[in-house]
């Protein structure tokens, strides 16, 4: 079965579409209908699935959005656990691509309900489905997409994206030796400015409990020098002036004792405990101690506070990050004093794996030597078969001094559209049609291993008819027999041999407003399909 393949496609007030879901099958389906009938409309709509820029042209008149939804089922794990591991899981099979696009041309986008960039839709787009078409062909001129062709016609897929994490790992290596360069020829400098960052995180204990004791070392200075002004606000009241409360409480002793006999013992004594204790009161405030907070420590004190301060407003940080600050410094100078030795190692990795590098793209590059030849007899013998008679394709490979991307291959097609006068590189000599042509024989014969699951081909038979077009139709169903085929056609041999004929029809209806024109599709099978083809034949 198909990796993936194209359900339904539903527009929504798009160009001429008012509301219409165009459902297709799994195997060949060909679009047909009158020139602007809105064939091309579909491609259109399948194009902003895949990816491309909103156009506000499309949103219908007086239509404030234009909506278009693309649902794909899939059974494939590889391609359900990539979008599972990009953030976009897949639910009951089903893979669902929704495009918004309003009247000033904005859009948005969405993947599996999830809101998602262009980027992500170009992505999944660019692995799973190809455009074949008037300016999609043109990609067959890129020599990384004539690569991967001959990758996948020789099954070094695989092999290839063994090479390509290699060779990420590889120039990851290379980043790292040049970052570790760098750093070597200013180390001097760094190794000073790394050293003064620690002489003065090295000079306060950096955590938050210090802080505290600090903190509290501070008050108690505070406070004791608080007391002690009290201490001698309340020793003057004692005993520093004639109305004092000890020159009071010694009046009152001395007129107790002049007059015991009018007082019982238990108001003596009662007096003698109250001024013993009073003594002791003013023995005690009038010998205040200062010793334990002296000047000397609350400047210490408030020097580390400063410290601590002036540390956190530098690094912008809370006391308990200090010390991570700190850890890093030091990991850093410990790097920096090691560079000679970590360079030593990146260099000796570098080594290693530059030498499974080039055993891997040799490798490569003598697997697409064996298969290029092969490819360039099928494609001679596809073309030829395609009404361009006397066609030759060779694809030739050639190998680089430095590894790339793709290994040491450099592939190129060239085509000799006349014998013996010579090969060409095809871009220089292929007219649209003909490179149509070439993609849909390449597809053919490489189709088996592809990733491609949906094929869309557009213009396919611009130019042909008769025999050539029936050979047209006869790949494009070959290829359907691996992967899901859609193809824009005006020519009865190709909608024949269809699994389904989507028929466009345009017509122009009455509205509120006037005249409108309305776009609409019709799926045909079996003898309805036959109808209609032998209509477009002129039968």
């Amino acid at each position: 079965m198909n990796k993936l393949l194209l359900e339904s496609i539903t527009v929504k007030n798009f160009a001429t579409f008012e509301n219409q879901k165009i459902t297709f099958q799994n195997n060949y389906n060909a679009i047909a209908g009158e020139t602007g009938s809105g064939k091309s409309l579909i491609l259109d709509a399948f194009q902003f699935l895949l990816g491309q820029r909103a156009d506000k042209r499309v949103v219908r008149k007086n239509a404030s959005t234009a909506v278009i939804e693309g649902i794909f089922t899939c059974e494939d794990d590889e391609i359900k656990e990539h979008l599972e591991k990009i953030g976009y899981p897949v639910f009951d099979n089903q893979i669902i691509i929704k495009r918004i696009i309003n009247s000033k041309g904005q859009s948005k986008s969405s993947l599996n309900d999830l809101s998602c960039s262009l980027s992500t839709l170009s992505e999944f787009s660019r692995r799973y489905i190809d455009l074949v078409g008037q300016f999609e062909n043109q990609k067959l001129l890129s020599p990384s997409y004539q690569i991967k062709l001959l990758d996948t016609f020789s099954g070094s897929l695989s092999l290839l994206n063994d090479y390509q994490s290699e060779f990420e790992q590889l120039n990851e290596l290379y980043s790292k030796k040049e970052a570790l360069e760098a750093n070597l020829s200013q180390r001097e400098e760094r190794i000073d400015y790394v050293n003064f960052q620690l002489s003065q995180l090295n000079s306060i204990e950096l955590d938050s409990e210090t802080e505290k004791r600090l903190i509290s070392i501070k008050n108690s200075h505070l406070n004791a020098e608080k007391k002690s002004v009290i201490a001698n606000e309340l020793s003057e009241l004692i005993n520093s002036s004639d109305n004092s409360l000890a020159s009071q409480l010694q009046k009152v002793s001395s007129i107790l004792q002049q007059n015991l006999q009018l007082f019982s013992s238990e108001v003596i004594n009662t007096f003698e405990e109250i001024k013993a204790n009073f003594d002791d009161l003013s023995y005690d405030l009038t010998n205040f101690d200062q010793d334990d907070f002296d000047e000397e420590d609350l400047d210490s004190v408030l020097d580390q506070l400063d410290v601590l301060q002036k540390l956190k407003r530098k690094f912008n940080v809370d006391t308990t990050e200090l010390a991570e600050i700190k850890n890093k410094f030091e990991n850093e100078l410990s790097e920096l004093n090691d560079i000679e030795k970590s360079l030593l190692k990146i260099k000796s990795d570098i080594n290693t794996k530059e030498n499974l590098c080039w055993d891997l793209a040799n490798q490569l590059h003598e697997d697409r030597l064996k298969s290029a030849k092969k490819l360039s007899k099928e494609i001679t013998k596809g073309v030829q078969e395609l009404n361009m008679k006397g066609a030759t394709i060779d694809y030739v490979v050639t190998k680089s001094e430095a590894l790339n991307k793709y290994g040491l291959t450099i592939a190129s097609i060239s085509a000799e559209t006349n014998p013996g006068e010579g090969y060409f590189n095809l871009k220089d000599i292929a007219s649209g049609g003909e490179l149509s042509r070439v993609l849909l024989t390449l597809r053919r014969v490489v189709s088996k291993n592809d990733t491609i699951s949906i094929f869309f081909f557009d213009e396919i038979d611009t130019g042909i008819g008769g025999e050539t077009a029936k050979k047209i139709a006869n790949m494009l169903k070959a290829v359907s027999g691996n992967s899901q085929v859609i193809a824009i056609t005006h020519l009865p041999q190709l909608a024949t041999l269809a699994d389904c004929l989507i028929v466009v029809d345009k017509m122009t209806i009455q509205d509120g407003e006037g005249q409108r024109t309305v776009s609409s599709v019709n799926s045909l099978t079996g003898k309805k399909q036959q109808e209609y083809v032998s209509t477009l034949a002129g039968l």
